[in-house]
C-alpha cells in the first residue's frame, strides 16, 4: 500500500468519526429550558423616571448677569428619581429592588431586565412601584390573578404607559 493511498484512508476514517460525533452531539443530550411543570416570569422595566425638583424661572436681572450664550429663561434639574418597587405572587415578595437612572448625571432611562421561574397554575400576580423618592407610598400598582400554562412564558411590563401583564393568548393591562 503506497504511503498517499495510507495517509488518505487515515483522513477518510478520522473525518467519518467527527462526523458521527458532530451528528450525536447535536441531537444529543437533550436540554431542556426550564421543567416542563414550570412558566416563566419576566419583568421588564423601561422607564424615563420622575424628574426631581421643579423648574425655576430666572429673572431679568439674574439674566442680565450671566453670558450670552447662558440666558436661558428657565432652569430644571436634570436628576431624575429612583424607581423602588416589588413584584408579589401569592401573597409573598419574589423581588424586590431599585432601580438608578442611567447616565453620568443621573439623567437617564431607568431600566432593568430580571427572568424567574415558577410552577404553573393560577397565581395572582402584583407590582407595586413607587416612582417618587419622596413619597411613602406606592404609587403605581396592578395586580391581577393569571392562569398560567407549562411551558409559557409571561411578560410584566412597566412603561411610561404603566404596569401591563402580557401571556400568549390573553390582553390585559392597566
Amino acid at each position: 500500500m503506497s504511503p498517499e493511498l495510507l495517509k488518505r484512508s487515515r483522513q477518510v476514517i478520522v473525518i467519518g468519526l467527527m462526523m458521527v460525533a458532530l451528528g450525536y452531539l447535536s441531537d444529543r443530550p437533550t436540554y431542556r429550558i426550564m421543567e416542563p411543570s414550570q412558566t416563566e416570569l419576566r419583568l421588564i422595566i423601561r422607564h424615563s423616571g420622575v424628574l426631581i425638583g421643579a423648574c425655576e424661572v430666572k429673572t431679568p436681572d439674574e439674566l442680565k448677569s450671566l453670558a450670552p450664550n447662558m440666558r436661558q429663561p428657565m432652569t430644571c434639574p436634570r436628576e431624575k428619581s429612583p424607581l423602588s418597587f416589588e413584584l408579589w405572587v401569592d401573597g409573598e415578595i419574589l423581588h424586590q429592588s431599585v432601580v438608578k437612572p442611567s447616565g453620568i448625571h443621573d439623567d437617564g432611562v431607568l431600566a432593568l431586565y430580571r427572568s424567574f421561574r415558577l410552577a404553573a397554575g393560577k397565581k395572582e400576580i402584583e407590582l407595586k412601584v413607587k416612582d417618587q423618592a419622596e413619597l411613602a407610598e406606592f404609587n403605581l400598582r396592578l395586580k391581577q390573578t393569571l392562569d398560567l400554562s407549562r411551558d409559557s412564558v409571561v411578560l410584566v411590563e412597566l412603561t411610561d404607559k404603566g404596569i401591563q401583564f402580557s401571556q400568549p393568548g390573553s390582553k390585559s393591562g392597566a
